[in-house]
């Protein structure tokens, strides 16, 4: 789904996909959704509507599926091995990749913590919560395994916090690699 909630929207026979793909499917139990640096690209300055499309999507799933799960990721890198990265400038301040520049440490945890928060609360509140959620995806340079676990700390604070689910993390199997 982290590609295909606008494409399920613009369909004329939407509610037939639906229920060909998600009605009585077994085996399908997880949903890959992503969030995406568009939420928020100036600090403060939200625009969940970002997600209609996706929120829109999930709910009918679920609605012919209750037993759906949703996995969330980071959107998938926009500019290959450029230099533009996956997050806001104001949550990570390095450059892409171009000759070997990631830098966890232009990573400001406290920031990327709030912005996924968000993300989860509007989620919960728009009645598809996330069940699990990957912190980092591939982009293992900059959300290495140390940062992951700041982020992670953090996150199950801020939920507990706003008294929303605290998701199952998953961590790119990189990390285990040296």
């Amino acid at each position: 789904m982290e590609r295909s909630a606008h494409f399920l929207q613009s369909a004329k026979n939407k509610e037939e996909i639906i229920q060909w793909v998600f009605k009585d499917t077994e085996g399908v139990l997880y949903l890959r959704v992503a969030f995406d640096e568009k939420q928020e690209m100036h600090r403060g300055q939200k625009d969940m509507t970002y997600y209609d499309e996706q929120v829109a999507s999930m709910q009918q799933i679920k609605a012919v599926s209750p037993q759906i799960r949703f996995w969330a990721t980071l959107k998938t890198d926009y500019d290959g091995y450029g230099k533009n990265n996956n997050l806001p400038d104001w949550i990570y301040t390095g450059e892409g990749y171009d000759g070997g520049r990631y830098d966890p440490s232009k990573l400001d945890v406290h920031h990327y913590v709030n912005f996924l928060a968000d993300y989860l609360q509007h989620m919960y509140e728009k009645r598809v919560a996330i069940y699990c959620l990957s912190v980092g995806k591939e982009w293992s340079q900059v959300i290495n395994a140390e940062k992951a676990s700041q982020v992670i700390r953090g996150l199950q604070k801020e939920c507990k916090m706003r008294r929303i689910p605290v998701p199952i993390f998953i961590g790119p199997s990189t990390w285990g690699v040296r």
